[in-house]
């Protein structure tokens, strides 16, 4: 019964706002063989063209609905007890304690207390009240443990997908405010004086009510290969109970090499395909479409940059972990005569750790703004050509060491002659 009454709430709760929304994705569709538009709607949600998107805003929510229910669940089922006893005081030895002379004619529906054995803790209370007082001190009922109950591990999977959905979708949305923020700075063409205040407040908040389902379907792909990646690895620890399968061992393991790759391909089109829907608004899957076309499209652009930008942030990450490594060595090794310091090299380990992931995090961050940067500077040199119809919006460092000018708006004097062109 409970797991017909969960069934039906997914369905209630996701399918029908799901096949809804899809409809409404399916009429406002662009396609030549489709008629039916509804244009109030087009017209009401056409800033961040995120109808496809709009079904998996809703599973999103529902699921995490249903995570702290299904948590909940987890902490509050049948509770078992089991019977303890002192076994030299009360029984001479004996596991069980015979108390049928004293239950007979009463509502105690215990005859005998074995240890081990589950209890009830309301009834052992009727049949405590009939024990004498050194016998109430020696036996009792205690707590053992959480009823399994079968739908536990169901749970724990549905949890695990949840957790994975989750910290996906948190990265998303952390990589489309940094690519909105980046942005705002390139598209303006008067730097600084074009550029918003509050940059980042205000890409927050248009990824967060603008493009959450964008994103959370982004972070849905991600998750579920991750998940498969998981579901294999548990498949593999299981199979160490069976024997030396070698083939079966060597077919998992390139299926988890396979998926690894996949994700990582992912990962990759994901974080470009935010940073288009941070600029234009795309939903997902014209932004993926874009993204990878105008990177293929500059695939030698691409290759270059990404293989300069990682050597050098892997550089600036050797050598901030170098130096506070370094002098952490310096600083633990004159502490060594001290009594309270035995191991002055786990401190140094323990520090240059810490050092590498704050590094890393900090150079994530420049990552995506080099990966926004790059994409609005093939944009712009796909989209204009300097004239003042469409000039370009790159910095003048960028312009200087391209070789590319504005053009200044062609006007005439008196005399009818056309005046030279500026460089903007």
């Amino acid at each position: 019964m409970f797991t017909v009454l969960i069934r039906l709430r997914i369905c209630l709760l996701v399918c029908l706002p799901a096949i809804i929304n899809l409809v409404i994705y399916i009429c406002m569709s662009d396609c030549e063989c489709l008629t039916v538009k509804l244009t109030f709607l087009r017209e009401k949600y056409m800033y961040g063209n995120r109808f496809h998107c709009l079904a998996v805003k809703h599973v999103f929510v529902v699921i995490h609905l249903d995570q702290l229910y299904f948590s909940w669940l987890q902490s509050a089922g049948d509770r078992v007890y089991v019977f303890d006893h002192e076994v030299d005081k009360s029984t001479g030895g004996n596991n069980t304690v015979d108390f049928t002379a004293v239950a007979n004619g009463t509502n105690c529906v215990y005859n005998s207390f074995t240890k081990g054995e589950e209890c009830e803790l309301d009834k052992f209370e009727v049949c405590q009240e009939l024990m004498s007082n050194e016998t109430k001190k020696d036996i009792s009922c205690l707590f053992m443990e959480y009823y399994q109950s079968p739908t536990l591990f169901r749970m724990q999977i549905y949890n695990l997908f949840g957790l994975l959905w989750t910290g996906n979708y948190i990265l998303a949305l952390g990589q489309c405010t940094l690519a909105g923020a980046f942005a705002s700075y390139y598209w303006a063409f008067n730097k600084p004086k074009d550029i918003p205040s509050f940059a980042v407040s205000r890409a927050f908040f248009r990824a967060f009510f603008w493009h959450t389902g964008s994103l959370a379907f982004g972070a849905l792909i991600i998750a579920i290969i991750q998940f498969i990646r998981i579901v294999l690895a548990y498949t593999q620890n299981k199979l160490k109970g069976f024997g030396d399968n070698s083939a079966a061992k060597f077919f998992l393991k390139c299926l988890g090499c396979c998926f690894w790759c996949l994700e990582k391909i992912f990962k990759y089109i994901n974080k470009n395909a935010y940073i288009l829907i941070a600029i234009y608004g795309y939903h997902f899957c014209k932004a993926c479409c874009r993204a990878l076309n105008l990177l293929l499209r500059n695939i030698l652009r691409v290759f270059v940059l990404n293989s300069i930008t990682t050597f050098i942030f892997f550089l600036s990450q050797l050598l901030i972990v170098g130096i506070m490594g370094l002098i952490a060595f310096l600083v633990f090794d004159s502490l060594r005569t001290s009594e309270d310091l035995n191991y002055y090299l786990i401190p140094v380990i323990l520090l240059a750790v810490f050092a590498f992931f704050i590094s890393w995090a900090f150079f994530s961050i420049y990552d995506m703004a080099v990966d926004t940067l790059f994409l609005c500077f093939l944009e712009d040199l796909e989209r204009n050509d300097g004239s003042p119809e469409k000039p370009y919006y790159m910095s003048k460092g960028l312009k200087k060491v391209l070789g590319k000018k504005n053009k200044a708006p062609k006007a005439k004097d008196g005399e009818g002659e056309v005046m030279a062109e500026e460089d903007m």
